[in-house]
């Protein structure tokens, strides 16, 4: 884990008074911690966005960046399966039109364009508990999450067998393991992710509040985190911390 990296996003997002990562800078902590990210272009406009998308690789992902958007599908910031660079652009220009109707108040920040990732779709979060610290939990990804609410819970920080019982524990287990023909998902790239996010939330449980991938797409090569939210803890101030005036 490079912690300094860490440490700095943080602090460049808690000097501008933010506690809400945007897109980019939620996936760069992920990539600092070890966590295998999808290959991300950043495109101030539609223009751009066409061309990155010609440079990552068609079908693509698109996105807006916004540190005001912590949940793109609901404020459609987000198009997926694009096939050309013209659709690129029009999405581009479609979305950035809906946003800012839905979203008047939002910090748009550009696009995101990556490439689109296969594998079942997972999620990965750990989020703190006021008496018990960092929850890790794992469950499929998606709408799955919220259809199923199948998920599996563990106190960070955790071990291997730890993570082992947990890939075990959901009900959509065999979907890891290759249903109906398709192939298995990498149990050991699954394990090693979540034991670094576990290391993540643990290292960093004074600054992060929550840190969640979903989807983290999970194949026989290995796994891919799509979209990154961290959010922090609210600053503290001295009176938070004892060093207020006694009244």
């Amino acid at each position: 884990m490079d912690v300094e990296r860490i440490s700095r996003v943080i602090g460049a997002v808690r000097a501008e008074g933010r506690i809400l990562l945007s897109e980019p800078e939620a996936l760069d902590v992920l990539r600092a911690a070890g966590v295998p990210v999808v290959p991300t272009e950043r495109a101030a406009d539609p223009g751009e966005a066409a061309a990155a998308a010609e440079r990552v690789g068609l079908p693509v992902v698109l996105k807006m960046i916004s540190p005001d958007l912590p949940h793109k599908t609901e404020a459609g910031a987000v198009a997926a399966g694009l096939k050309t660079p013209e659709e690129v652009e029009r999405a581009a220009e479609e979305m950035d039109s809906r946003v800012r109707a839905l979203r008047p108040d939002a910090e748009l920040q550009g696009f995101a364009v990556q490439p689109m990732a296969e594998g079942v779709e997972t999620l990965a979060s750990a989020t703190a508990d006021p008496l018990f610290g960092p929850v890790l939990a794992f469950g499929l990804g998606g709408v799955w999450v919220e259809l199923l609410e199948d998920v599996a819970l563990r106190l960070a920080p955790v071990g291997p067998d730890d993570v082992d019982e947990m890939l075990g524990e959901i009900k959509g287990r065999k979907l890891l393991d290759g249903f109906r023909g398709g192939p298995p998902a990498d149990r050991d790239a699954l394990r090693q992710t979540l034991l670094r996010l576990s290391d993540l939330a643990w290292t960093f449980a004074d600054d992060i509040a929550e840190v969640e991938i979903n989807p983290l797409f999970a194949g026989p090569g290995g796994v891919l985190a799509a979209d990154g939210l961290v959010r922090l803890h609210e600053a503290r101030t001295e009176e938070d911390e004892g060093g207020g005036e006694e009244r």
